[in-house]
């Protein structure tokens, strides 16, 4: 999931006028914050997870060539 702060205050503000108030909106902030912390969190482990995979292939390289043809990233279809 990829917004960015802006559209988040958006959805907000347009949010606490359909509620007609922040009674709701607190546990729906809260509900929201546990699911950015959640995602960044899942995002995190699979960056650390892929830079383990790359050292790996990377120690494996045997000559320079080898390391200038290295494709550094996600691999094709993550």
């Amino acid at each position: 999931m990829n917004i960015g702060l802006s559209t988040l205050q958006r959805w907000l503000r347009q949010y606490r006028v359909k509620s007609g108030g922040t009674g709701r909106l607190a546990a729906s902030c809260t509900n929201i914050c546990d699911a950015i912390d959640q995602a960044m969190f899942t995002m995190g482990l699979q960056i650390h997870l892929r830079q383990r995979e790359m050292k790996e292939e990377v120690d494996k390289l045997t000559d320079a060539q080898a390391v200038l043809d290295y494709v550094v990233g996600w691999p094709e279809g993550s």
